[in-house]
């Protein structure tokens, strides 16, 4: 281990490492720990429910959070693991571990024999350890709500929730069409920011609703409304009284500006100097003299300025005198200093920057004029059809455990329950945490009086991590927790810089870069590294020649280039079109980030199969491989033209850009097919589908396609004339075979098994695989899997039909955040990764590229909504819009210029994130050329020359890492040319003497044959799913068959989500292009569901079950869990008093099946006579006729 000062510490005092565990460990103290990077917080976390578990501690005692699902899996993983190995690993190893974790020798030995039972003890007997994610403690914590406490204990969480915001949307414009004040109010914010700005405006809100309530809460709380509030602030903050009208807000902002040039001296020193200037100089002073103290108001004065020529429009500040050459000259003539004169125009600008924050201010108090009605609005229609859908989104978890643990009424309750339950808490990555998670944790901690009863706490975490703050995280609450412990908990707090991850290189890179005097991490502590490895950085950037070819414009080139090439014909010349069926597109510009590209792409055929990479399994060193590297991106941006040129390269890649796996050919292929699927009239799809790998047709099958149409006398889809053609090609025959087939099941199956079905019918993975080159064979067999797992993975597979599925999959395919991946691709063992830096969160590889990080003016905090949420306050104090530069005054401008620095503390700290993944070798790389290079010959000593040099312009996080990439040890350094690294090739040999020499990877070429042939579904597990599809004769009975049976269940499913809409939003229906629009329905099936609708509406034997004022209470579409687990869907219930009506609607129904619908029904009330014992359940089957059969 290197050698450090302070690589561990408790309360301040420098302590062994053994002693840090022992104290981390202890079950009888609560403790705040502050851990670097690869310190080990999880096997400090794990380890201490092991001690707690071998301190006696019964599993249901312990409550442990972390973040996200993997966290938690990867703990619950981690402890099962420790506890088998406790059990059945030879005593001495066993001693080792128990002492590791803050045993003496003697305790260890006392606690061997429960910590060989502890496995059957809580594992054996099917226990639970209790580690959640935050969002799924708060889940089950609402589910044990007292009764009364107004939360939907039955309610269902929803990971994905913007199919409900959409349907919000669409109430909202309802509700516009008919509220003219409304209208008024949203129309203003249009012309005011633009139709795209005021949804995005709008729709922000919806993710701060919690938020938003809160604030509105505060304000009625005090007596005001929220737009009051506002107001009152920008009063405070301003002296403008943003109250009155229009004109008399603009005339007090001009006022003001009035007053304070009539009461200062800045004009008289700064004229003078105009005075004694040259002739027009002086003129134009004259006349500005003149006229100035004679105008009827302060605007006409501020307008002089301009008239007169003195002021500059587009710098928004007084004009530089003319002939400045010689101002040393007027400012002498005017008995002045040059540095007085300087300071009075200082003075005026400033003067003339508040007059025009004044009006910034104006404007942006107006927004939320027209703003808060629209968003109350939106707010009020998103949570009332979450509310009939008996649903929840994690902010709604979040709100509703905060209300419970607030109100009087319930928080006795919960506390009461929390106490009995748990003993010991813990938190991971607390730095992560939100103002209202912690407030709901403060909440309960802060209830326990000073007694026995209250738990022990372990927190964990590391702020200079906080990088989630677009999720709400705060890292200053980590503070706040430590306050809290520390005064009401006696907490130890610990600190640990020694990492067990990062080679000394990496290490002595990072504790450059954030000890500079730039760094905004002023708290960080150089770091220490038990790792031997000296290990290697890189920083690379663009030579001065390439960016210059780059930044030239050739304004020759064709806009069609890029589609044509040249072809020689004798000795003639002509330009063809491409072939685009065969040939690529051929891109004649690069760009900058190309080149960068291929100085990455070139580090990493150095890098493979020559840089020893220690195997974490063996602990010998290896050739590298492309599992080993991963590359991170701080934003998604600029993504898919990295991965166009790895793929270009023949390297294999898992990428999470999200929609990524959507975008790739193989997956744009399956999109068409479930298209098609839902529309088979679509004939581009169709085509889409039959040139897929699944049938591969060939330009003859459309050419006799295309001229079977033209034979025809009426105009039909394809595959109306793919179905009655006559000797068509083996091709055309099983693909007709098999998608008739497909529509036959597809309506009646669930997303995930019609795709498991169609791929196994279809040889999918097995035809892909014979077509696709060997380098990227692995990367489409895996897409293709993973695509069938998005099945069951987006929003937990919640969709009964392909369509719903597919909507969903656009909608989720648009969504352009920052997160994990969609879904890692499975089966693929050896490929270089790529994730943004958010998602690298708790990853590590032994080669990690930082790419893309050219440095870039500070992104402003506009266009957002600013919450101002203190430590120490239990609700948001302010909540309102920034918009842009225009309408950013004075208003807010101490609680933004600090949300803007912590901005900044948060891009140090995804560096400080992505820089320490890297276990070995780190490499920086940017679309920029290096300021600074080795021949500058900049020792460490000569440190504060680069400082220097990275300050000397507009610096950014890139040049400051090439500074502090000089002050290192040369041994550490590759070279900044990734063509010259395997000149380092002995040195590398050298580095172990286990290094064995690799064989040099060939460049994979195409071919047809590959390996992967082999790993596709066999033809025994196919044939489960496999029909024998004879020859076509005489299928036309069949095709009937199913497409009237398609038919009905389409029109079914749009009846039924026409009643539900219906009766959620009554005496208004969906029209008949909406319902061809939401459910993709022919124009006449749509005119038969509004007739059934009326059959069903209208019956006048039926208002009770529909019209909400005859009514007590009434859900649609209610999912139930059956004790096995089954979950079933009830289309609707309404209750009268104490009676419950459970209602099963069919399209139609037959006496053969009565007996089926009414066992389906018996099963519906049992099942709410159980959630609802009070009432009595009686059941009613309607059909779309007007007929109903009672069950009681």
């Amino acid at each position: 281990m290197s050698e450090q000062l302070k690589p561990y510490e408790i309360n301040g005092t420098t302590v062994s490492a053994a002693q840090f565990n022992q104290t981390a460990l202890d079950p009888a103290r609560s403790i705040v720990v502050r851990a670097c990077a690869g310190s080990g917080k999880t096997w400090l976390l794990t380890s201490r429910i092991i001690r707690l578990l071998l301190d006696g501690v019964q599993p249901q005692h312990i409550l442990a959070i972390t973040f996200t699902k993997k966290a938690a899996q990867e703990m619950r993983d981690r402890v099962a693991l420790i506890l088998q190995e406790l059990a059945d690993k030879p005593e001495v190893e066993v001693l080792k571990q128990l002492t590791e974790r803050g045993l003496s020798a003697m305790a260890a030995e006392q606690a061997l024999p429960r910590a060989r039972a502890l496995y059957n003890e809580v594992l054996g007997s099917g226990q639970e350890v209790p580690i959640f994610t935050f969002h799924a403690w708060f889940y089950r914590l609402l589910q044990a709500a007292p009764m009364g406490s107004g939360v939907m204990r039955d309610a269902n969480l929803v990971e994905d929730s913007s199919e409900l915001r959409t349907e919000a949307w669409d109430a909202f414009f309802i509700e516009l069409n008919k509220n003219e004040r409304l209208r008024a109010h949203y129309l203003n914010l249009v012309r005011e920011l633009g139709e795209f700005s005021v949804e995005n405006m709008l729709s922000q809100s919806l993710f701060q609703a919690t938020e938003y309530q809160l604030f509105k809460g505060v304000c009625q709380r005090a007596g005001v409304t929220m737009l009051e509030a506002l107001a009152q602030d920008v009063l405070e903050q301003t002296g403008l009284d943003v109250s009155a009208d229009a004109t008399a807000r603009e005339q007090s902002v001009y006022q003001r500006w009035a007053d304070g040039f009539n009461q200062s001296n800045e004009f008289d020193a700064w004229l003078n100097v105009y005075l004694n200037a040259g002739k027009a100089a002086k003129e134009k002073a004259l006349l500005l003299l003149d006229k100035i103290y004679a105008q009827a108001s302060p605007q006409a004065m501020f307008s002089l300025f301009d008239e007169l020529g003195f002021w500059s429009k587009t710098d928004q500040r007084l004009k530089k005198i003319s002939g400045s050459q010689y101002l040393d000259k007027y400012v002498a003539a005017a008995g002045q200093t040059r540095e007085a004169y300087e300071e009075a125009e200082s003075l005026m600008n400033e003067g003339f920057s508040r007059l025009f924050n004044g009006f910034a201010d104006l404007k942006a108090y107006q927004l939320h004029v027209d703003a808060l009605p629209c968003i109350e609005v939106l707010i009020e229609a998103y949570q009332g059809i979450k509310q009939r859908a008996r649903q929840l989104d994690f902010n709604d978890i979040e709100h509703q455990c905060f209300e419970l643990l607030r109100h009087p009424e319930t928080a006795a309750y919960v506390q009461v329950q929390l106490d009995a339950r748990y003993k010991h808490l813990l938190f991971d990555e607390f730095q992560d945490t939100s103002p209202l998670q912690w407030h709901i944790i403060n909440g309960w901690l802060e209830a326990y009086e000073d007694d026995a009863t209250k738990p022990h706490v372990f927190v964990v975490g590391d702020v200079k991590q906080s990088i989630y703050r677009f999720r709400k995280a705060d890292a200053r609450l980590f503070d706040a927790a430590e306050e809290l412990l520390v005064e009401k908990y006696q907490a130890d707090v610990l600190q640990t810089h020694a990492t067990r991850r990062n080679s000394r290189a990496v290490v002595a890179w990072v504790n450059a870069l954030f000890t500079m005097p730039e760094s905004e991490l002023t708290a960080f502590t150089a770091h220490s590294t038990f790792n031997d490895d000296i290990g290697h950085v890189a920083c690379l950037g663009l030579e001065d020649q390439i960016e210059n070819e780059l930044a030239e414009d050739d304004s020759t080139e064709s806009n069609n280039a890029e589609n044509n090439y040249v072809v020689s014909q004798g000795d003639e010349a002509f330009t063809a079109h491409r072939d685009w069926l065969t040939e690529p597109q051929h891109a004649i510009e690069e760009s900058e980030r190309d080149s960068e590209s291929k100085q990455l792409i070139e580090a990493i055929g150095q890098l493979v199969g020559h840089y020893p990479v220690k195997d974490e399994t063996t602990g010998v060193y290896r050739p590298a491989r492309y599992a080993d590297i991963m590359l991170l991106v701080h934003t998604r941006t600029h993504l898919s033209g990295y991965e166009r040129l790895l793929r270009e390269s023949h390297i294999p890649f898992i990428s999470s850009r999200r929609g990524g796996l959507l975008d790739t050919l193989e997956g744009l292929d399956v999109m068409a097919l479930v298209k098609w699927l839902m529309n088979v009239d679509d004939d581009l799809s169709l085509l889409h589908v039959l040139r897929t790998p699944i049938f591969a047709a060939t330009h003859d099958d459309f050419e006799s396609l295309l001229d079977a149409r033209k034979a025809l006398a009426e105009p039909f889809s394809y595959w109306q004339v793919l179905n009655q053609m006559t000797g068509v090609s083996d091709v055309l025959q099983r693909a007709r075979n098999m998608l008739n087939d497909w529509l036959l099941f597809v309506p009646h199956l669930p997303p995930h098994d019609a795709l498991d079905r169609m791929y196994a019918q279809g040889e999918v993975l097995k035809r892909y695989a014979a077509v696709t080159p060997i380098w990227l064979g692995a990367q489409v067999q895996a897409n293709l899997r993973a695509f069938l797992q998005l099945a069951l993975t987006v929003n937990s597979g919640r969709y009964p039909s392909l369509s719903s599925y597919y909507q969903a999959l656009k909608r989720w395919q648009s969504l352009d955040t920052e997160g994990l991946s969609e879904a890692e691709p499975l089966g693929m063992q050896d490929a270089v990764r790529i994730l943004t830096v958010h998602a690298s969160k708790g990853l590590e590889a032994p080669i990690v590229m930082l790419i893309d990080m050219k440095t870039k003016h500070a992104r402003p905090e506009i266009n957002q909504w600013f919450i101002d949420w203190p430590v120490h306050a239990t609700e948001p104090q302010h909540f309102s819009w920034v918009s842009t530069k225009q309408r950013i005054g004075d208003w807010r401008a101490e609680p933004l210029s600090a949300s803007a620095r912590i901005g900044r503390i948060e891009k140090w700290n995804q560096c400080y994130v992505a820089m320490t993944r890297a276990r070995q070798l780190l490499v920086v790389s940017a679309a920029q050329v290096q300021q600074l290079n080795k021949e500058q010959d900049i020792d460490t000593q000569g440190s504060e020359l680069a400082y220097a040099a990275a300050s000397s312009k507009k610096a950014g996080l890139y040049d400051y890492l090439q500074t502090a990439i000089q002050t290192l040890n040369g041994e550490m350094c590759l070279e900044a040319a990734p063509e010259t690294w395997l000149e380092q090739h002995v040195g590398w040999q050298q580095h172990t003497a286990s290094w064995v020499e690799a064989e040099p990877i060939p460049m994979p070429t195409k071919t047809r044959n590959n390996s992967y042939v082999d790993i596709a579904l066999a033809d025994g597990v196919a044939a489960q799913w496999l029909i024998p599809f004879l020859p076509q004769t005489d299928l036309v009975g069949e095709k009937i068959k199913a497409q009237m049976q398609a038919e009905a269940a389409a029109q079914g499913v749009a009846w039924h989500g026409a009643l539900q809409f219906a009766t959620d939003n009554w005496r208004r229906r969906l029209s008949s292009a909406e319902l061809v629009q939401r459910f993709n329905i022919s124009h006449v099936q749509a005119e038969r569901v509004q007739q059934w609708l009326s059959n069903t509406l209208s019956k006048s034997e039926w208002q009770h079950l529909f019209d909400p004022k005859q009514y007590d209470e009434a859900i649609n579409e209610m999912s139930v869990m059956t004790a096995n687990g089954q979950v079933k869907r009830i289309d609707r219930w309404v209750r009268h008093g104490d009676r419950l009506t459970v209602m099963d609607y069919k399209s139609d129904w037959e006496a053969d099946h009565m007996a089926e619908y009414e066992r389906q029904l018996y099963e519906y009330m049992g099942l709410l006579a159980q959630l609802y014992p009070e009432t009595q359940v009686s059941g009613l089957l309607l059909d779309a006729s007007g007929r109903e059969h009672v069950v009681a």
